[in-house]
């Protein structure tokens, strides 16, 4: 995500926008578009969800991972999480136009928990082919949800 226009948006710069109610965009899609045998693969543990986690101080470094035992975690619990949208039959909102005044627009989607991990999908554009999408994962530690890796879903 771009910060500076970020920050911009905390200091009420009209020109930028941004939504905490969007969908569970990447699990949603994820979710409706896996086969019966992906599925089953990810019910029996045998298949994980999202890998190419990376720290979070490291967002723009690729060659930047996690440990393995993290990567493990996440993996499984994003499968998890796949499952359970699978199996709610997750549908999005009908879509809401943003206003004309925006430029660069952020979402951020409603967790979605799995034990004491939670996935936020996040994304922005800035028009054309400008443009990311993340998963934030955030681990329950200490009485408090804390970030502990992100992984990339998309780049325009």
């Amino acid at each position: 995500m771009p910060d500076a226009a970020l920050l911009r948006v905390t200091k009420g710069d009209s020109t930028n926008c941004v939504d905490f109610r969007r969908p569970e965009h990447t699990f949603a899609e994820h979710a409706s578009t896996m086969s019966d045998l992906d599925l089953l693969a990810m019910r029996m543990h045998l298949r994980g969800g999202y890998t190419n986690w990376h720290p979070p101080k490291e967002q723009d470094r690729q060659d930047s991972r996690v440990n393995s035992e993290l990567e493990h975690t996440l993996a499984n619990a994003s499968a998890r999480a796949i499952l359970r949208i699978n199996a709610a039959k997750a549908s999005e909102p009908p879509y809401k136009p943003w206003p004309k005044s925006c430029e660069t627009k952020f979402w951020f989607a409603k967790p979605v928990y799995v034990e004491d991990v939670a996935f936020v999908d996040t994304g922005s554009t800035c028009g054309g082919l400008c443009g990311s999408g993340s998963v934030y994962a955030f681990a329950y530690r200490n009485k408090r949800w804390t970030l502990v890796a992100t992984a990339p879903t998309w780049i325009a």
